[in-house]
């Protein structure tokens, strides 16, 4: 899986990149590869929480524990 948005030739609209930072954080060592994309919010929408969607479908926000 590739590290970067531009890696992936994708780059989010500006309305979004205003409040989300977004990673991603693959393990192309793990059998099966997985990926865990962190988007990580600025502005008003701090008390959302980081957010999180992985390579199996999970998707948390804030302490991990809630789905979006």
């Amino acid at each position: 899986y590739a590290a970067t948005l531009a890696e992936l030739s994708l780059t989010p609209p500006a309305d979004v990149t205003k409040f989300y930072a977004f990673t991603i954080l693959p393990d192309n060592d793990a059998r099966p590869p997985t990926f865990t994309i962190t988007a990580t919010p600025a502005g008003t929408q701090v008390p959302d929480g980081n957010l999180t969607l992985t390579s199996t479908g999970d998707k948390k926000r804030k302490d991990g524990t809630l789905e979006w």
